[in-house]
Formats: structure tokens, sequence, C-alpha cells
């Protein structure tokens, strides 16, 4: 089994939960198809899936390897919002008063739209707007598994830790440098 994560996140996950033979995933913040990706492996043993990343850089990569990459700015609401593009580190582009104009929407809004079914993993990577995109996403479309960021250049947001915590059923499976691993009760764990 090969594992593409920045921090070893889809390897511990491999190792430590029970994940379904075939599943749904959704990449939010997706940027390279393998490179530093929490959902590689997924696609890797046959999972479908969708990839969404505000940043059009990343489109031919998805491209040549035969998958849509939905190319939107996601946040907590479907309105006009400055994207910018960092042309010197594209994983680095992000919602920015400096940006260009555009229309940003919300995962529920995407996701009917897209007719997503459950979802048994997600990665959320969206430099710090984490929280205010899970906080307003509907129960129907939380994931059994979540990875997200919690810290972006150097700074650390606990906004979505302390949500989860206090209004969800999620338990903290995993913390790396970078990313929590989320899980909701129903997923099993593989005893050591």
């Amino acid at each position: 089994m090969k594992f593409y994560s920045s921090r070893g996140e889809d390897k511990w996950i491999y190792k430590n939960l029970v994940l379904p033979k075939k599943g749904f995933y959704v990449d939010i913040g997706a940027a390279h198809p393998t490179r530093m990706s929490n959902t590689a492996f997924l696609r890797d043993r046959g999972w479908a899936g969708i990839q969404i990343d505000a940043d059009p850089f990343w489109i031919p990569y998805w491209n040549k390897i035969g998958l849509e990459l939905i190319n939107k700015v996601v946040t907590d609401e479907n309105k006009p919002i400055r994207f910018e593009v960092n042309k010197s580190a594209h994983r680095l582009s992000k919602i920015s008063r400096h940006g260009e104009r555009t229309l940003a929407t919300t995962l529920n809004r995407l996701f009917t739209e897209r007719c997503v079914p459950h979802i048994n993993f997600m990665s959320l990577d969206v430099e710090g707007w984490e929280y205010d995109i899970f906080r307003t996403l509907d129960k129907k479309y939380w994931p059994d598994i979540l990875v997200s960021e919690y810290v972006t250049l150097g700074v650390e947001d606990n906004r979505l830790f302390d949500f989860l915590h206090v209004y969800t059923s999620y338990t903290l499976a995993y913390i790396s440098k970078s990313n929590y691993i989320y899980i909701q009760p129903e997923v099993g764990v593989i005893p050591v």
C-alpha cells in the first residue's frame, strides 16, 4: 500500500481504523491528486469521491488522471468573496481581501447539486476556513472520518476542535503536526 499524506495521516488511518472495502470520500482543498493527499490512498483502493479546490492551477493534474476537480470557492455562505491565487505556492491559495472577486458556495449547496451520497471520509484543508465551513454543514453530510487541518502557516486554529467536542458525537482519534483526525462512534478501531 502506498501512502501520500504530508504527515502520515493516511498511513495512520489505514493501520488503525476499519475502512469499508468501497466507500465515498470528499477532498476539500484537494490541490494535487497525489502529492500531500489524504485521499489518494482511498482512490488506490477503488473508492469513489469528489475533489474540490478553488485554485484552477490544479485542474490539469486531475484531468490527466481522468477525474474532475470541482473548481469552486467553498465557504459558509453562498456569496461573492475574494480568492487569492498564490502563484509561487499554489497550495497556499486562499480567501483573502486581496484576491479576485468570485462567487463562493456552501458544501450543502454543492453536495445537493451533486447528489452526494453518504460520506465515509472527508479531508478538509482550506487555509483557516475549516471551522466556518464545517459548522454550517448539514448533519446528513457529516462524514464517518474527518481529517481537518488545524495549523495554517504556523497559526493554530482550534475552533473546529472546540465545536466538534461540544456539539457533536465525534471522537478525536489522532493528532498530527497539522491535522486532527475525528471519527464517528460507529467507526471501528483496529485493536492493537
